[in-house]
């Protein structure tokens, strides 16, 4: 709100400074019994009002003087009110306008940190499909050879013993020992970078009676991506049943034990392979089974 600087005249008559004068009937009746010479003085001047009656004893009147206050002395007040309103008002001006500068920047702050999470969750995710390591796929032959064509130990769990003169039966564990070597392949195509494995732990199993019979591992090795690799290992076979009844025993003799006649074939042996991947940068063991292509493989001739 603006105030206008004005200035406001203040009209003044000559007669302003002089005492009350009274017109000459008034004047007659108060001053009854005075001399004349007091009457003349006390008679109201030419153009002035009587303080009784309050009318003019003539209505010509001299020319008023104009007297101009300075404009400082009556404006100061008004501009002195301006001034504090247009001060409050500045102040409130200022203060909504640092309360909406704090807002502002408490809103930018708040936006900015989530825009910061939100790019490092997208960057963490485009990194971590392509960087993070996924386990390799794995599969193997359907079939076995004997390491140095040696034949497996098999003990049927009877014999008769050298020292034994009277064909005394001695009853033992059945059991299967030998050395075979076996091929696998080893899938990276699903990974964007190298896979550095410490050690890949196999097993094989029988896959009817999920019983373990023959075991092997690989050391360290580094898996291009994109690549399928093959491995060749040695597994050590050793499986001791409690009786001849047992049905893993069964299997494997039926399937890797001698042959009765040489037009006899043997089927094949149904097992299961599990391997543990002990990957770089990964604190827990993946694990992954694999079945041969052709349903089982077959055991060594020998």
């Amino acid at each position: 709100m603006h105030s206008t600087r004005m200035s406001y005249p203040v009209y003044e008559t000559e007669n302003d400074n002089k005492s009350s004068q009274m017109c000459s009937s008034c004047l007659s009746t108060t001053t009854t019994g005075s001399n004349s010479s007091s009457s003349s003085c006390q008679s109201i001047s030419e153009g002035s009002i009587c303080s009784h009656c309050s009318v003019h004893e003539k209505q010509e009147t001299h020319p008023k003087k104009i007297k101009t206050i300075p404009a400082h002395i009556i404006i100061e007040p008004i501009t002195t009110t301006t001034k504090s309103i247009t001060s409050t008002k500045n102040q409130d001006m200022t203060n909504r306008n640092r309360s909406r500068c704090c807002c502002f920047r408490k809103n930018s702050t708040s936006r900015m940190i989530v825009f910061l999470i939100f790019f490092i969750f997208v960057l963490g995710a485009i990194t971590a499909f392509f960087c993070w390591p996924r386990t390799p796929r794995i599969s193997m032959g359907g079939g076995a050879s004997s390491v140095n064509n040696e034949p497996p130990d098999w003990w049927a769990g009877e014999r008769l013993p050298l020292s034994a003169q009277d064909n005394t039966v001695i009853p033992s564990r059945p059991s299967l020992r030998g050395t075979w070597q076996m091929n696998v392949t080893l899938d990276n195509r699903d990974n964007w970078i190298p896979t550095h494995i410490r050690s890949l732990d196999f097993v094989l199993m029988d896959s009817l009676t999920l019983s373990k019979f023959a075991w092997a591992s690989a050391s360290a090795m580094v898996l291009q991506p994109n690549t399928i690799s093959p491995v060749s290992l040695t597994f050590n076979v050793n499986y001791q049943a409690p009786d001849n009844t047992d049905p893993t025993f069964q299997n494997l003799y039926n399937a890797c034990g001698p042959l009765k006649t040489t037009n006899d074939q043997r089927p094949a042996l149904k097992v299961l392979l599990k391997v543990n991947f002990h990957l770089f940068g990964i604190m827990w063991t993946p694990i992954v089974t694999a079945t041969p292509y052709t349903g089982g493989i077959l055991c060594p001739i020998k």
